[in-house]
């Protein structure tokens, strides 16, 4: 059952990862973004819902960017916080499900010891699935102290 769940996150990952990339960005390649997250610590104009960019160097729809010499870390930086957004939700989604899973094993156990070891087994699923969650929500914080 372990291996089954491994190799279905992994290839979930592997397939999921390039849709996440490909979703997260708007509208084609363009000379601005527009900022889910604070990244003030790479340049003070890169605050949460700011258009940051270069008018110089392309065409802007999302409207006037403010300029930013450090834009395109910004905007990368964006584009990870993007994804790591959808990784957490996918595996806090993933995390509940595993838990209605673990309480139906456990109510249903009955004394049963080998249900009840699938149950604490899946309990620490649940404890996985959270840790990578919460890894990925802090990544581009993390990222962006690295670059800075």
């Amino acid at each position: 059952m372990a291996k089954k769940v491994i190799y279905l996150l992994g290839l979930i990952l592997i397939l999921g990862l390039p849709l996440f990339l490909v979703f997260s960005q708007e509208e084609g390649p363009q000379a601005c973004c527009r900022l889910i997250r604070d990244f003030t610590n790479v340049n003070t104009a890169c605050r949460k819902g700011a258009i940051v960019g270069n008018p110089d160097e392309g065409p802007c729809s999302l409207g006037a960017p403010a300029k930013v010499d450090e834009w395109g870390l910004c905007c990368t930086l964006n584009a990870i916080a993007k994804v790591t957004n959808y990784i957490f939700y996918f595996f806090m989604l993933l995390a509940v499900a595993f838990g209605i899973y673990a309480a139906f094993l456990f109510l249903t156990a009955g004394g049963d010891e080998d249900k009840i070891k699938k149950a604490r087994a899946t309990l620490l699923y649940i404890v996985i699935a959270i840790v990578v969650a919460v890894l990925a929500r802090f990544l581009p914080t993390f990222v962006s102290g690295i670059l800075r």
